[in-house]
């Protein structure tokens, strides 16, 4: 089974580059007005 890291934890997964290159990338303010791709994420991460 593939596996990125055991740690899903979103200050664990800050230490790839892909990760952090989520950062300022922007979404639709209509279906996404939490933010920028990575705020997003971390949301989905934390749920």
């Amino acid at each position: 089974m593939w596996t990125i890291s055991n740690d899903k934890s979103w200050n664990a997964l800050q230490k790839y580059d892909w990760v952090k290159d989520m950062h300022g990338v922007p979404q639709s303010p209509v279906h996404h007005a939490e933010g920028d791709v990575a705020v997003h994420t971390k949301m989905v991460v934390e749920a």
